[in-house]
């Protein structure tokens, strides 16, 4: 099973993520033991779709960390003084992170990854964790970008600068 939860949710590092799902699962298979149906699906069925669902929330949990950690680093980016003691422009970095913010889906998750690379992520990594094609990830993280440039011209042609 752990194997299994493993390939699905990224392998090796998975490892511990898959023993708290399966540990989670266990303990409420026990809990709602009078809940299970034998007729709907097998006891192992249904420990791995509770184990599967675990992973799932703790990826989009770990995903919405990473947002708000991005955003924070953006945020004090802003506010720190550069090598000369310059200021990076904070209108400009808060227009990207409001950008960032309203990116959905997978243009979110690439840009974030993308963020977190430095960088460009590695789009075949990314299209094994999103079980997506490479093609998808190059054709999202354009789309993504257009926007996200979109989004932030409009934002500076609002706040009175060109």
């Amino acid at each position: 099973m752990r194997a299994l939860l493993m390939k699905e949710f990224g392998g090796e590092a998975a490892r511990d993520a898959a023993e708290d799902a399966m540990s989670a699962a266990l303990h409420r298979i026990w809990s709602k033991i009078d809940a299970f149906e034998p007729e709907r699906a097998s006891l192992r069925t249904w420990f791995y779709v509770i184990a599967r669902n675990r992973l799932r929330s703790r990826r989009k949990a770990e995903r919405n960390h990473l947002l708000a950690a991005e955003l924070d680093l953006l945020h004090s980016v802003a506010e720190a003084d550069d090598a000369e003691g310059d200021r990076l422009p904070s209108a400009r970095v808060l227009a990207l992170e409001s950008s960032i913010s309203r990116l959905r889906g997978l243009q979110r998750e690439i840009i974030l990854a993308d963020l977190e690379a430095g960088g460009v992520a590695e789009a075949s990594e990314l299209a094994r964790a999103f079980d997506t094609s490479t093609n998808t990830i190059y054709v999202t993280r354009s789309k993504a970008r257009r926007q996200l440039r979109e989004w932030i011209v409009e934002s500076e042609t609002r706040g009175g600068r060109s």
